[in-house]
């Protein structure tokens, strides 16, 4: 009896173990998540010092680390929220290449969500390596052939760019980062160009339902800049699971 099989077998076995797996990622994703950013701003603080030419700034020109705190029960919800997605995945996919691939690409998008939650990055330390991933399993057309998740992740960054050029140009703002471009073209290597139009209008449904519920409590403009990332990685997650099902739709 293979493995395979005797998960099959002992469904509730299969559960229990992809719950406490998710749980534990979920651990090692907090450390990330918390300490990512940090090391970046620490990288670009020598490289600001390398082009100044100095290596004793003043102590007001020191980067100070990310200082919005975070809470034990933030860390509770990021490990819980990773065990019931590992789960979902479990139930959906069952033990296979595709669930072991789903759960890698959802680790990366919880890690980016709260990333960019927390301090409007999308680093490209995750965003990149995951998007090469997504070209290279769809070699082997885990979710899309590979000729679909090559012009998915071309036409989403050039996408993403065009509507960038066009926000600066005619708004004078940057509306979209370039995190946001590499990050729609990973999910354009993960499912395909198809799934683009689906993923966009979701990402972009809920990015307006938030802000007008902001605006709705808070009664007053957002003058906050709200990051797109979360939205776009709800969206990838939604897709992930029921992608196919909308296109055919």
């Amino acid at each position: 009896m293979t493995i395979e099989n005797y998960l099959l077998d002992h469904s509730y076995l299969f559960i229990l173990l992809t719950g406490l797996i998710g749980f534990f990622v979920g651990y090692l994703l907090n450390i990330i998540i918390y300490r990512l950013p940090l090391v970046i701003e620490a990288e670009n603080y020598q490289i600001a010092l390398e082009i100044l030419g100095t290596t004793s700034p003043t102590r007001s020109a020191k980067p100070r680390p990310f200082t919005k705190r975070i809470l034990l029960s933030r860390y509770l919800v990021v490990e819980l929220i990773t065990c019931a997605l590992s789960v979902i995945l479990a139930i959906h996919f069952g033990p296979s290449l595709q669930l072991l691939c789903a759960w890698l690409l959802t680790f990366a998008l919880i890690t980016l969500f709260f990333i960019d939650n927390d301090t409007m990055l999308l680093p490209d330390q995750i965003t990149l390596p995951i998007l090469w991933l997504g070209l290279f399993f769809n070699i082997f057309s885990v979710f899309t052939p590979i000729t679909d998740a090559v012009l998915g992740a071309i036409f989403g960054y050039l996408f993403f760019y065009l509507m960038a050029y066009l926000m600066l140009k005619i708004r004078k703002t940057h509306g979209l980062g370039g995190g946001d471009l590499k990050l729609i073209s990973l999910l354009g290597a993960w499912f395909g160009w198809q799934i683009l139009p689906i993923i966009i209008f979701i990402a972009s449904f809920t990015g307006a339902l938030f802000a007008a519920f902001y605006i709705f409590f808070k009664k007053e403009k957002v003058t906050l800049q709200i990051p797109f990332g979360p939205f776009l990685t709800f969206a990838g997650f939604l897709i992930l699971l029921w992608g196919r099902t909308l296109y055919h739709y």
